[in-house]
């Protein structure tokens, strides 16, 4: 009877301490995109920062190439 209470309450402080470890990791992830502006490269469309693309004539880019990619068509 001791041996079974004894594995009943490791099963359930496994469970707390994994449920608290799960809980703590998913907590301390970095800032998502959500929490800044974001803009869509004109060229891949890729989402970027808006403080990461580059800006030209009111077009977002995610690097100079796709920006000269752009300019090239026009």
């Amino acid at each position: 009877m001791f041996r079974n209470l004894f594995v009943l309450i490791a099963i359930v402080v496994l469970a707390m301490l994994a449920r608290r470890f799960l809980t703590a990791s998913s907590s301390s992830k970095p800032v998502s995109s959500k929490d800044e502006n974001t803009v869509q490269c004109d060229e891949c469309r890729a989402y970027i920062a808006e403080n990461q693309a580059i800006e030209s004539q009111g077009k977002h880019f995610c690097s100079q190439k796709h920006l000269q990619a752009w300019q090239q068509r026009q």
